[in-house]
């Protein structure tokens, strides 16, 4: 071979490289849906997030939990409308018109509602090395549906979890 095929061949095999290095770093993160809730910040996977959406108000209804604020129409389906601030232990913050809704939807049993959060921050991606251990952060060290806390202090939520939380089953 000559100087010029090797130096082809080299070059292909570092941008081969540097994709499977990209793939790496895909696989060691989670995408996830940032928000805030009362004054503190957390993501959500998106394997369980349907969709997103503004808030635009609910339908209170008589005798149901304080956990759920109402139900609301979205596409013709009617969903529950809750609110998780009390079981993360965040004192809720009123709603703006910043407020959203995140559809969470477990695709096994079909339990879909949304969650409303203060104001949505966008898609991000979590980096599984930049978790911590629940001990790390004492007021969420016994719950189920906390995944981790991020160095910056993001709260990850586990979607599966959420949704099947016995405390939110009416």
């Amino acid at each position: 071979m000559d100087e010029r095929e090797i130096e082809i061949l080299e070059k292909r095999a570092r941008e081969l490289a540097e994709g499977f290095r990209q793939e790496l770093l895909q696989e060691d993160s989670i995408d996830a849906v940032a928000f805030i809730l009362g004054e503190r910040e957390f993501a959500l996977g998106l394997e369980c997030v349907r969709e997103v959406r503004p808030f635009s108000g609910v339908t209170p209804l008589p005798a149901v939990p304080r956990f759920v604020m109402g139900i609301t129409g979205i596409r013709g389906e009617v969903l529950s409308v809750v609110d998780i601030s009390e079981l993360l232990g965040v004192s809720p913050a009123p709603l703006s018109s910043d407020a959203g809704l995140i559809i969470l939807q477990d695709q096994g049993s079909g339990m879909t509602f949304a969650l409303v959060v203060n104001r949505i921050l966008g898609v991000v991606k979590v980096s599984r090395k930049e978790l911590l251990p629940l001990s790390a952060c004492y007021e969420f060290a016994k719950s189920k549906i906390v995944q981790g806390v991020t160095t910056s202090g993001v709260i990850l939520l586990d979607g599966r979890a959420l949704l099947n939380e016995p405390s939110l089953m009416l």
